[in-house]
């Protein structure tokens, strides 16, 4: 059984419980990370990116995975496991579904998917994610904010899209996506002083 997704708990384990109440609000700073403004270094591919780098590359994210969930690109198929000898002497062979289904008896499975930055995931995990957050559920709907990034191509779209990028990048998270991770970490230490006293009103 699939655990409900929450923003506070994720948030929390991103952050470190002590700086949560039981209500999922701030109640102490994190500690953050020294800021260095790197040297700047073309020839080499490993320097570090910039602070504003980074932001860019967490919103860009971000709205990949909102219109994703807008979108909601499926694609069904399946395999069909017919009862009838094959070479090795077994009883069962498993065949991808093509055109009708075969005259032999036979069983089928199959699989809906949903299109992602991280690939193909399964629909009902998606939808079982989606269900839990009103935000979500109105994007997979086709609501929601048109992009959550500024018309201008710089910034957030307002306040409210920078909170609705940690509940999208939250969900990826939750589901493994170890970018979204990595990118909810910057975003959330970035903005800890704003997003999450709203996580849980969403």
């Amino acid at each position: 059984m699939t655990k409900k997704f929450s923003m506070a708990d994720l948030t929390a384990s991103l952050l470190g419980a002590d700086h949560l109440n039981r209500e999922g609000e701030m109640v102490g700073e994190p500690s953050r990370p020294t800021r260095r403004r790197p040297a700047l270094d073309v020839g080499n591919p490993d320097a570090q990116p910039s602070a504003r780098q980074q932001q860019r590359d967490v919103r860009a994210y971000a709205e990949s995975w909102h219109q994703a969930l807008k979108d909601w690109q499926r694609r069904t198929g399946g395999l069909v496991v017919t009862h009838e000898r094959t070479s090795s002497g077994t009883g069962r062979q498993m065949t991808p579904v093509v055109g009708n289904w075969p005259s032999t008896p036979a069983a089928g499975l199959w699989y809906s998917e949903v299109h992602t930055p991280m690939g193909w995931v399964a629909e009902s995990a998606l939808a079982v994610r989606c269900n839990a957050e009103p935000y979500l559920g109105r994007l997979r709907n086709g609501q929601g904010l048109v992009s959550l990034i500024h018309a201008n191509g710089r910034g957030w779209n307002g306040a409210e899209a920078r909170a609705y990028a940690a509940v999208v990048l939250g969900m990826a998270a939750d589901l493994g996506d170890k970018r979204a991770i990595d990118n909810l970490k910057l975003l959330i230490v970035r903005e800890s002083g704003t997003i999450s006293l709203e996580l849980d009103n969403l």
